[in-house]
């Protein structure tokens, strides 16, 4: 129900609701059920928001721009983006779906190689909340303030990115006698490094590829590897379903506060000491 309400504030948040199996204890058929339960009552919370969706939405809206903008962010739409006659909302975003959909169709792989530079935009950086804050008080947010602002929250949730990746690595302890955990386990850390290296130091900042691999670099079955257990594979899947939305739609720095707390829970989690798998996962 939780999951529920939540949608009606961002619709995405349902796609946490099946996500759920993640965290159930094993069979995982069980672990389905429950998640399977779940789901049904977030829709049965959103039912009268869905309804209302049949009179006026937005989905075919957002995946027109995602497939006509050159720039990966939010752009207005027009009428002659391909929909010059329409009547209501509700043939307005159907059109537009429609649109959205034959230009993908029509040059799927533009619409693929505009993904980094929509993931871009949601990860890279973090500037909406000195934005808002702006526009509510023009005076108490000069110029210099507002630049001042902007690079410090952009500055912290870069770090917060490194430091989440690193929860990927497992402290091996010098006197193991598993070379092969310590060498995996370094040259992950190495890479990491590299990667935030190269992301501080190239103009564009490329931060978007940590949190974009993250879920899948947890899979790797890496010797050493840290156990992340039930909790830890939902929060890779939120990480992973908010970057595969924004990639198919449009991405914006806004769109990451959602997952900026899952952000804050593996970086407490970084380079923690290996610990027996079968009792994580139990």
């Amino acid at each position: 129900m939780v999951l529920g309400l939540a949608t009606l504030v961002r619709p995405t948040s349902l796609l946490a609701a099946p996500l759920l199996v993640l965290m159930g204890p094993r069979p995982w058929w069980k672990a389905a059920a429950r998640a399977a339960v779940a789901t049904l009552l977030a829709l049965v919370v959103v039912a009268p928001w869905t309804l209302r969706n049949c009179r006026a939405t937005n989905g075919g809206w957002n995946l027109a721009i995602g497939a006509i903008s050159d720039t990966g962010r939010f752009d207005t739409l027009r009428a002659g983006d391909g929909c010059p006659i329409v009547t209501g909302q509700v043939q307005q975003d159907r059109c537009w779906a429609a649109v959205g959909r034959a230009r993908i169709k029509a040059d799927a792989w533009r619409w693929i190689g505009l993904m980094p530079k929509k993931l871009g935009h949601t990860f890279d950086h973090e500037s909406f909340p000195i934005e808002y804050l702006r526009e509510a008080d023009p005076r108490s947010w000069p110029e210099s303030r507002r630049v001042a602002g902007r690079g410090l929250l952009t500055l912290f949730h870069r770090l917060l990115l490194v430091a989440a990746a690193f929860s990927l690595v497992s402290f091996v302890s010098p006197s193991s006698r598993e070379a092969k955990k310590q060498y995996s386990q370094w040259a992950l850390l190495l890479a990491i490094v590299g990667a935030a290296t190269y992301a501080f130091a190239d103009i564009r900042h490329p931060f978007f590829w940590l949190p974009t691999l993250l879920p899948l670099a947890a899979l790797l079955p890496l010797p050493g590897r840290p156990t992340h257990g039930p909790v830890g594979r939902y929060l890779f899947a939120l990480i992973a379903a908010t970057a595969l939305t924004h990639a198919v739609f449009f991405g914006d720095d806004r769109y990451h506060l959602v997952v900026t707390p899952v952000l804050c829970i593996l970086a407490a989690a970084a380079l923690r000491r290996e610990v027996d798998r079968s009792a994580a996962d139990g």
